[in-house]
């Protein structure tokens, strides 16, 4: 059965120690002026037409945050309706983002694969980081573009 989590009333964090499954339809939305920072100890599988979303996706990219935080290799497989706007710290993950729009934010995995009707938009102020943020602990080792197909 569809159901929806709707995150609001400010700043929300999750620690999953297991993995996080999204049944058909179901949805997880950000409210506009809340935030969801998930910290996923395990993998997380949307299935088709749920997702995890901000509510206003072309809002700040940090509305939403993914970390993979798992011992051993993760799947991300993340899924949106629409417009797409997050930021995923996966180093170990393999992370497949299918979007019914452009995505903005961006992406640390090991693997990434977009699948999408958009495009992907570099969100330039998330280079601008404090030695304290979470996403400082993530160091990109190698970098690799793709050609569109």
């Amino acid at each position: 059965m569809p159901a929806t989590l709707e995150i609001s009333g400010g700043d929300v964090v999750l620690h999953i120690t297991g993995d996080i499954q999204l049944g058909r339809s179901c949805q997880i939305i950000v409210k506009d002026g809340s935030t969801l920072t998930i910290y996923s100890d395990g993998n997380i599988n949307c299935r088709e037409s749920s997702g995890i979303n901000p509510e206003n996706p072309a809002q700040s990219v940090q509305t939403l945050s993914l970390y993979a935080t798992g011992d051993d290799t993760q799947l991300f497989d993340l899924k949106a309706k629409g417009q797409w706007t997050g930021v995923v710290y996966a180093p170990n993950a393999d992370v497949t983002l299918f979007s019914g729009g452009d995505v903005y934010g961006s992406f640390v995995a090991d693997t990434f694969e977009f699948k999408a009707g958009g495009n992907y938009h570099y969100d330039e102020a998330l280079r601008d980081v404090q030695v304290d943020h979470d996403g400082v602990r993530f160091v990109i080792t190698r970098w690799r573009e793709g050609n569109s197909m």
